[in-house]
C-alpha cells in the first residue's frame, strides 16, 4: 500500500499509471476476446450465466494481479429475501467489488446505455433496469419491473449519490432511487464502501495496490409503514451509512487518507 495520497514520489505515481494502463488494457482485451463470442451468445440465448462467468473470470484474475484486496464484513445481514443494495460510490472498483466479493447484482442504469452496442444488450440479459431520469411517469414502470425481478431471485444495486466521490466524502443521496425502491416494496440493504476512491480515483487511471473495505449493514423492509416515506428514508439511510463510514475510518486497518 502507498504511504500517502496523492503519492509524493514521481516513481510511485508513474508506477500507478503503468499499473492502471495494464489493468484497463487487460479489461479491453477481455472485452474484445469475449465480445465476439460470449456476449453475442449470451444475448442470443438470453443466458446471464455467460456474462457473469466472463466477469468473474476477468476480475478473479485482475484483482489479485494488481494488488487489490478486500475486507468485507456483515454479509450475514443479508436477508433471505432478495434485496436492493444501497451503496455509496467512490470508484469504478465499487462495481467490481460488489460483483465478485459481495453479491452479484443487477443495476439501475441510465436509459441511454440501453442503446450502446453490446453493452446495452448484455446489461438487459443480466436483468439491469434502465431509467429515463427525464420521465417521471416511468418510475412506476421501473418499480414494477424491479419488484418482478426481485421475486425471480435477482438482487439490485443503486448508487444514490449519482456519481463517484473523488475524495471519499459521501455526497447527498438523491430521493428518486428510494422512491422506486419503496414503490417496489423492496428490502433495502445499506452497503458502505471505503478506500476505493484512492485505489482507482475518478480523476485518472492511476491504480494503486490497496484494500477495498466493505460493510454490509442490517436491512430495512420498505413494506413496513415506518419505512414508506421515501424522503425520510433517504435521510435516515444516508445518516446510518455516514456513521458507519466514520466508524470504519477509526479502525486500525483504515488508510487515513480521507480528509
Amino acid at each position: 500500500m502507498i504511504q500517502s495520497y496523492p503519492p509524493k514520489s514521481r516513481f510511485v505515481r508513474a508506477l500507478g499509471l503503468l499499473r492502471g494502463l495494464c489493468f484497463f488494457g487487460l479489461l479491453i482485451f477481455s472485452i474484445l476476446f469475449f465480445g465476439f463470442s460470449l456476449i453475442p451468445a449470451a444475448i442470443y440465448f438470453k443466458r446471464a450465466a455467460f456474462i457473469r462467468w466472463m466477469n468473474r473470470t476477468y476480475l478473479g484474475m485482475a484483482h489479485p494481479l494488481f494488488g487489490i484486496k478486500f475486507d468485507v464484513r456483515g454479509k450475514e445481514n443479508f436477508s433471505s429475501r432478495n434485496t436492493v443494495m444501497v451503496c455509496n460510490h467512490q470508484s469504478w472498483l465499487d462495481i467490481t467489488t460488489l460483483m465478485l466479493e459481495v453479491k452479484y447484482p443487477a443495476f439501475l442504469a441510465k436509459k441511454e446505455i440501453e442503446r450502446w452496442p453490446f453493452f446495452g444488450g448484455a446489461m438487459k440479459v443480466v436483468d439491469c433496469v434502465f431509467v429515463d431520469r427525464n420521465d417521471r411517469r416511468s418510475r412506476q414502470v421501473v418499480a414494477t419491473d424491479i419488484k418482478a425481478k426481485l421475486a425471480r431471485g435477482v438482487d439490485f444495486c443503486i448508487f444514490p449519490e449519482g456519481t463517484r466521490s473523488p475524495d471519499g466524502r459521501m455526497k447527498d443521496f438523491a430521493t428518486g432511487a428510494f422512491r422506486i425502491a419503496v414503490d417496489a416494496e423492496a428490502m433495502l440493504t445499506p452497503v458502505v464502501i471505503d478506500e476505493s476512491w484512492w485505489i482507482l480515483n475518478k480523476r485518472g487511471i492511476r491504480l494503486y495496490p490497496g484494500t477495498v473495505r466493505v460493510r454490509v449493514l442490517p436491512p430495512i423492509d420498505t413494506r413496513l409503514e415506518e419505512n414508506r416515506d421515501s424522503k425520510e428514508l433517504t435521510k435516515r439511510v444516508q445518516a446510518i451509512m455516514a456513521e458507519a463510514l466514520a466508524q470504519m475510518r477509526q479502525e486500525p486497518e483504515a488508510s487515513g487518507f480521507a480528509g
